[in-house]
């Protein structure tokens, strides 16, 4: 019906093409199109698109991995399990900056940290 994931796709190129922000883009798609709206999850898609200037290349970008880290908390919150991974990079940063080891490798693996069961400590 082009009301939602069309409506997402064409506010999308607006933004990037005119540099304007989502509600813009959205109001500008409206005028033709008065009953375009797109759902919530396409909304904070476009915001998030918008934070992050535009950019294509998602892997490298920390706005990109945070968000799929949350999206990542919050399914794990549901399915009452703990998140399988860390997605974005400057975490790894940080832990390397608070540990002084090499980024990338774990306080574990320098000696520094020694991991034990409650058992056991």
């Amino acid at each position: 019906m082009g009301k939602s994931r069309s409506a997402t796709v064409l506010a999308a190129h607006l933004m990037q093409k005119r540099q304007i922000n989502p509600a813009e883009a959205v109001e500008i798609i409206r005028r033709i199109r008065p009953f375009v709206e797109p759902n919530p999850g396409f909304m904070e898609q476009l915001h998030l698109y918008h934070k992050m200037k535009y950019t294509s290349d998602l892997d490298d970008n920390p706005i990109y991995q945070r968000w799929l880290y949350q999206k990542g908390l919050e399914a794990s919150k549901m399915a009452g399990v703990a998140p399988e991974r860390i997605h974005f990079r400057d975490a790894e940063k940080s832990i390397a900056e608070t540990t002084q080891v090499e980024e990338g490798a774990t306080p574990e693996e320098s000696g520094m940290v020694e991991l034990r069961c409650k058992k056991c400590r």
